[in-house]
């Protein structure tokens, strides 16, 4: 599977970590760090933009940029009266959430529930009982650990994170903290790993404090450690959407966006016509519905088969929609087509044309493009002709510009609307409109009948 980096801007809604706040399940939770990380990369890339400090007690304060930013991604929000509180603690109920948000979890879907019946289950507020339950089954957090309205600690914070980081402890020998003895060796482990990847930080002294409860500026700050060694990972790969789909034909692909959750998706492919709009008008539509076809199954492939996957493919020199497509599920691949020419534009492109017939000019004042792929063609001279005037011409001579003008307006209908004409039916007529001759053009044998 292509590995894709996914920018959802604005369709992960997320409630609010402050008192009394109303919480919910993520509606994107199985695919959370995929999320978050990308959102990061492109926050800081500059592709998303970033309000400046927003709350009255956070602009002097060590966490102000953290706390930015991860407000800024939705992980939290302020109070009511524009502050953050940065040193408020988090009790073990909001910091499992955050971490168990964060998660990219989806292989706990299916898994057995072993903590329903549990007792400890009545102590979790039914916003967070989610996440609680997933946390428990990974085995991310022990439940006779679990206080839900007892404030988390350092060490607990730590374990928690390793734990759904899938990193592994390490040996404890070398341990140097002051104060180690006091940190069960189980966890001392796990805090060693989040130490050495740079997620936590000690203490003055050499002290870790792991009875320290966490607060809202901490845990900010380590939200975003993880998120900005994540955004290194997905820097170094190769296969994001982008590089995987850089080119339609010989059409070069802008950007990328994507913008929903993994129950819908919409999908936003930027190129730009500027220069490349005779490549663009080259482009056969079967070639268009390939790529489409790929890039919405390496999207499905990455979120669900049952995503619905919707989108457009704009021309950034206009800002005009070019083509709009969608997938429902495991459903047909649906294209339509907005600025490409079909047969009714280039039918009124060629009305008016002048072509030379025997020395004599003749314009087409109608065209019609049939359901049977059958062009008729009515063209009248501009200038007298009489009968006899007619009937003296060379028959050859008209008829080879009867051919040329057939050649011209079967390549038109070819290049311009992807469309196979196979007869062209000509009527000439004089300046009054009384029909002087009519011929059929056959377009794969390239003669007159």
């Amino acid at each position: 599977m292509k590995r894709i980096l996914i920018l959802m801007m604005t369709g992960l809604l997320v409630m609010a970590l402050t008192a009394g706040a109303a919480w919910a399940k993520p509606d994107n939770a199985k695919n959370a760090m995929k999320v978050y990380k990308t959102q990061y990369k492109a926050m800081v890339n500059g592709k998303v933009s970033v309000k400046g400090s927003q709350f009255k007690d956070t602009a002097n304060h060590w966490g102000n940029a953290s706390i930015q930013r991860m407000t800024n991604l939705g992980l939290f929000t302020g109070y009511n009266d524009g502050t953050f509180k940065p040193n408020n603690q988090l009790s073990q109920t909001e910091m499992i959430v955050l971490v168990m948000r964060l998660v990219d979890n989806d292989s706990n879907d299916d898994e057995e529930d072993s903590v329903s019946d549990n007792e400890k289950i009545e102590e979790v507020p039914g916003w967070a009982r989610n996440s609680f339950k997933k946390a428990v089954n990974l085995k991310i957090m022990s439940l006779n650990r679990f206080h839900s309205a007892q404030q988390a600690s350092r060490a607990e914070t730590c374990v928690a994170f390793a734990k759904a980081l899938d990193l592994d402890p390490i040996d404890i020998d070398d341990v140097n903290f002051c104060d180690k003895l006091l940190i069960d060796k189980e966890d001392l482990g796990y805090i060693l790993a989040m130490y050495k990847e740079g997620y936590i930080k000690g203490a003055p002294g050499n002290y870790f404090l792991p009875q320290n409860c966490i607060t809202r500026a901490e845990m900010a700050a380590i939200l975003e450690r993880i998120l900005a060694d994540l955004k290194e990972d997905i820097d170094d790969e190769d296969d994001d959407l982008l590089d995987v789909y850089e080119e339609i034909g010989d059409v070069p692909v802008d950007d990328i966006n994507l913008d929903g959750d993994e129950d819908e998706v919409d999908v936003e492919v930027v190129v730009d016509l500027d220069d490349y709009e005779d490549e663009w008008d080259d482009l056969d539509e079967s070639d268009i519905e390939d790529w489409l076809e790929d890039l919405v199954n390496d999207i499905q492939d990455e979120l669900s088969e049952d995503t619905i996957v919707s989108g457009e493919i704009i021309n950034s020199d206009n800002d005009d929609v070019l083509v709009s497509f969608s997938k429902d599920g495991t459903g047909d691949l649906s294209v339509s087509y907005y600025d490409r020419k079909d047969v009714n534009d280039v039918e009124d492109e060629l009305k008016g044309d002048e072509f030379d017939i025997a020395g004599i000019e003749f314009e087409i004042t109608s065209i019609n493009y049939n359901k049977y792929d059958k062009i008729i063609v009515y063209l009248n001279a501009q200038e007298e002709v009489t009968s006899s005037q007619w009937d003296d011409l060379d028959s050859s001579d008209i008829e080879d510009g009867v051919e040329n003008i057939c050649e011209d307006i079967a390549q038109a209908f070819q290049d311009d609307a992807d469309a196979e004409p196979v007869m062209i039916y000509v009527y000439l007529y004089d300046e009054d409109s009384y029909l002087l001759e009519s011929y059929q053009y056959d377009v794969e044998e390239e003669s007159l009948d």
